[in-house]
């Protein structure tokens, strides 16, 4: 494949790909869908998702993520103001698979909010019986306020391995545990120069986790 036969969508690329597949992503703003709430970026079983691209690279050396931002967003309406106006956002902007790779993204606005099932987790990533790796992202601005047991404004991990590595975890709300993260239920989490910083919630602003996780 070549940048001039590019998919038009990163879901229609997601869609499309397979096991061993990479997928490079250009600079700009990625919604999982116009107006669904329940929409997420799904990703696939082995297959790798690379963000920072210009969409000229033949390599993937050539990417630069902090300049070229590629980002994930979940808020569909386009008009949030930090944690205002969010009532419409995704519920959880990617939602995890086994031996995926999500790299060089910015992962925003998803909104936890629906106290029903995994709707109160996880408004940025969720992984549930799934390990992927998430390697040079930033989770900024997600939340999750579903109910009394709500938690990972970013990120909730349940019965799980995942890896972060590099990752940027900024200004995330929980209204219970784990502003940022939330590991649950035997997970083994694999933290790797992680930055946390300004997260909230009511038990562990930046990290919480129950039930021998570790």
């Amino acid at each position: 494949e070549s940048w001039g036969t590019a998919y038009m969508s990163l879901q229609d690329a997601l869609s499309a790909a397979v096991a061993g597949d990479e997928i490079w992503v250009a600079a700009g703003t990625y919604k999982p869908h116009a107006s669904d709430r329940s929409a997420s970026f799904n990703l696939k079983s082995s297959v790798s998702i690379y963000g920072g691209f210009i969409g000229t690279e033949t390599n993937r050396s050539e990417r630069n993520w902090f300049q070229n931002a590629s980002v994930l967003s979940g808020d569909l309406s386009g008009n949030d103001s930090g944690f205002s106006n969010n009532g419409d956002n995704s519920y959880h902007v990617v939602i995890g698979a086994d031996n995926a790779i999500l790299d060089g993204f910015t992962i925003r606005g998803g909104n936890a909010n629906y106290n029903s099932g995994y709707y109160s987790y996880g408004g940025g990533l969720l992984a549930v019986s799934v390990s992927p790796t998430i390697r040079n992202c930033k989770f900024v601005n997600n939340a999750s306020a579903g109910g009394s047991s709500s938690g990972g404004g970013a990120v909730y991990v349940r019965s799980a391995s995942p890896a972060f590595i590099n990752c940027r975890f900024v200004q995330n709300q929980a209204s219970y545990l784990g502003g940022a993260f939330f590991g649950d239920m035997s997970s083994s989490v694999t933290l790797k120069n992680c930055l946390f910083w300004n997260n909230t919630a009511r038990l562990g602003g930046g990290f919480a986790t129950m039930n021998n996780t570790a």
